[in-house]
């Protein structure tokens, strides 16, 4: 499985930089979205997308 691992960046418009600190790891954002048939919502199996992990370095 590819993981996207990034720093972000900073607009310019944005002067703090506790947000900037950390390296950020997230996974594969899966499209198989279905349809729930009772209610009409959309679901998924793969709970993954909702995952974010912060690091303070890259090691």
């Amino acid at each position: 499985m590819k993981v996207k691992i990034y720093k972000p960046y900073k607009t310019a418009t944005q002067s703090g930089l506790s947000k900037f600190k950390h390296w950020i790891v997230e996974f594969p954002k899966d499209n198989n979205l279905g349809s729930e048939p009772l209610m009409g919502w959309q679901k998924s199996d793969n709970t993954y997308k909702q995952v974010q992990l912060k690091f303070d370095s890259l090691e």
